[in-house]
């Protein structure tokens, strides 16, 4: 009885509130010092994660325990300095064999000729017809070959002098080194992305493009094997 008498005053109370809301009648405030109910009732209370739903894939990061983010990369600008590993190797073979062969032949006869008599007039001399034969044969035969190997390998410092707009960077490197009045000049321009650099800031000549490579050596090595200027004259010359 005394939960009966109980609903029907709950239901007293509650009936005009819901009128008034269904007919847009602004709810009564909440008296000084009350927190004002929350518009939209309570927030959702968020149950356990739906095991048939479609979850997203698990990465290393996720169970690992000795996972390590990888390093983000350098950020590679103008004045950097990045270590390039030339190593280039070349190999040529050709062979050639040229063979010319000619023949000619060839007949002359002198079957009239004129001459001047002692009277001033003109005879013919070559009564007899003299005639002159003969045959021209030439041959000329040439082999060739050559086999040509280069290797060259060394570590230098490149600076990026430019970065071009779609982000390839423009490097040049430059390296003397004098030993006992002997002097290696090593220079090296070219383009290369900012990809192809590792993270330790070194890179290989293969992905260098527009690559210039230059080695020059002075001194008594190169002196002593140097061709002297008749001897280069005459090979230009070659007139045997």
């Amino acid at each position: 009885m005394r939960s009966l008498l109980l609903a029907f005053v709950c239901f007293t109370f509650l009936q005009p509130a819901v009128q008034g809301a269904d007919r847009g009648i602004e709810p009564l405030l909440p008296p000084p010092g009350v927190a004002p109910p929350l518009v939209g009732g309570p927030p959702p209370v968020e149950g356990p994660p739906d095991f048939y739903a479609p979850q997203p894939p698990l990465l290393m990061a996720d169970f690992a325990w000795s996972y390590v983010d990888a390093p983000k990369p350098h950020e590679i600008k103008v004045h950097d300095i990045i270590t390039v590993t030339v190593k280039e190797n070349a190999s040529t073979n050709a062979k050639s064999v040229y063979n010319r062969q000619r023949n000619g032949q060839y007949t002359a006869q002198l079957s009239q000729f004129i001459r001047i008599n002692n009277q001033g007039n003109l005879d013919t001399a070559a009564t007899n017809s003299p005639e002159v034969n003969g045959s021209l044969q030439s041959q000329l035969q040439s082999t060739g070959q050559v086999t040509e190997t280069e290797q060259m390998t060394y570590r230098i410092a490149a600076t990026i002098v430019d970065v071009l707009p779609n982000g390839v960077l423009v490097l040049e490197a430059r390296k003397s080194i004098l030993d006992n009045k002997d002097l290696w000049e090593y220079t090296l321009t070219g383009k290369i992305r900012p990809q192809d650099i590792t993270p330790d800031n070194s890179a290989l000549s293969e992905r260098i493009a527009d690559l210039q490579i230059t080695k020059v050596q002075h001194g008594k090595l190169p002196d002593s094997t140097k061709r002297a200027w008749f001897i280069r004259l005459y090979d230009w010359i070659g007139p045997f």
